[in-house]
C-alpha cells in the first residue's frame, strides 16, 4: 500500500497543550485563513476526541476500517468495500432537504448530491461528491477532490495527542481559488461537518477493536 510520510501536519503539536495556544469553544476550533502561494484558502479545525487510552494510530485504524462511519453523510468506497486505502475513491452524498413540487418531492442538499424522487424520478442523481484517498499513514487520511465535486481542494484528516494528554480530530484543508461563492460555502459547511464527523469518531472510539 502506497502512503505518504508517517509525520502528520501536527506533530508538533504533541509538545504542548492546544487548550492553551488556541480559544477552543465548546471542544471544536475553526479557523479560515490564507495558507501559502499553492492554495489561496485555507481552513483549520480541530475537535476534541477527550482523554482515551486508544493511541491516535488506533482511533485512525478504526476510521480507516469503514469511512462511511465517520463522514456525517455516508460513504461509498468505489472500489469494493468502505476501507480507506492509497487510491480508493468514496462518493460522499449531501443530507437532502425535501421540498415538494407538484407530483415530485425535490430534494436539495446541504451539500453536494442533488435527488430527484418521487414517483418518475426515484433517486436520480445529478451529480455527487467524489474524492479519492491521496494520502494515508497510521494517523492520517489525506483526500482529494474529483472533477464531480462541487469544491476544489484537499484535506488533510488527522489524529494527535497533545502534551496534556487530551487527543485531537483535526482537519487542515486547502483548496484552489475556485470562485468567491463556492469557496465561502466550503468555509460554511466545513466547520460543521467536521464537528459532526468527531461525533463519529468518538462513537467508533466506543465500539469494539476492528477485526485485521
Amino acid at each position: 500500500m502506497e502512503t505518504t510520510s508517517e509525520k502528520p501536519i501536527f506533530a508538533e503539536y504533541e509538545s504542548f497543550s492546544v487548550r492553551d495556544k488556541y480559544e477552543i469553544d465548546d471542544d471544536n476550533y475553526y479557523k479560515v485563513g490564507e495558507s501559502n502561494t499553492k492554495y489561496p484558502h485555507h481552513y483549520l479545525s480541530l475537535n476534541s476526541l477527550g482523554k482515551t487510552s486508544l493511541t491516535p494510530s488506533e482511533i485512525m485504524g478504526r476510521m480507516q476500517s469503514d469511512w462511511s462511519k465517520v463522514f456525517p453523510m455516508g460513504a461509498t468506497g468505489m472500489k469494493g468495500s468502505n476501507k480507506v486505502f492509497y487510491g480508493q475513491v468514496f462518493k460522499l452524498p449531501g443530507p437532502p432537504m425535501r421540498v415538494q413540487f407538484g407530483p415530485e418531492s425535490l430534494a436539495v442538499p446541504l451539500v453536494g448530491t442533488v435527488h430527484f424522487t418521487g414517483p418518475l424520478l426515484d433517486q436520480d442523481h445529478l451529480w455527487n461528491n467524489y474524492v479519492g484517498v491521496t494520502g494515508v499513514t497510521s494517523t492520517t487520511v489525506t483526500v482529494t477532490t474529483k472533477s464531480q465535486h462541487v469544491f476544489v481542494g484537499n484535506v488533510e484528516n488527522g489524529v494527535f495527542r497533545d502534551s496534556s494528554g487530551e487527543t485531537w480530530l483535526y482537519q487542515d484543508g486547502t483548496g484552489e481559488n475556485d470562485g468567491t461563492v463556492r469557496r465561502f460555502l466550503n468555509y460554511k459547511s466545513a466547520k460543521y461537518i467536521w464537528i459532526l464527523t468527531a461525533r463519529n469518531v468518538r462513537n467508533l472510539m466506543d465500539e469494539p477493536a476492528p477485526a485485521k
